[in-house]
């Protein structure tokens, strides 16, 4: 069996937090579309589903996928390069959104 060293089983254990939590976000973060088309609410917390619209999944996505389809052939493994690493980063970035997002949404249904 082979030894893995401190750093790879770091990267391991934040691939195996990542997974969930970026996928939950992934789905979580299209939410906002109902909010704002739900019946009336405060405007407070329709500006809130607005940021937290401009702030999900697709606000990242979209420039990822523009930079890979845009890009030249030799530029795409400097996408990837740009990109290596900040897996962590991300993770704890969806786990914010989607803390602050749970605590707007019960204050949303408490205070209509």
């Amino acid at each position: 069996m082979p030894q893995l060293t401190r750093k790879e089983i770091g990267k391991l254990v934040i691939g195996i937090c990542a997974v969930p939590i970026l996928s939950v976000w992934a789905l979580v973060s299209f939410l906002p579309i109902a909010g704002l088309l739900g019946p009336g609410k405060p405007l407070i917390f329709a500006v809130a589903d607005v940021l937290f619209l401009l702030t999900g999944f697709g606000a990242f996505l979209a420039p990822v996928v523009a930079a890979v389809a845009f890009a030249g052939p030799g530029a795409r493994g400097n996408i990837k390069a740009a990109l290596q690493g900040r897996l962590a980063a991300l993770t704890a970035y969806a786990s914010l959104w989607l803390a602050l997002y749970w605590a707007v949404s019960v204050a949303a249904r408490t205070a209509v």
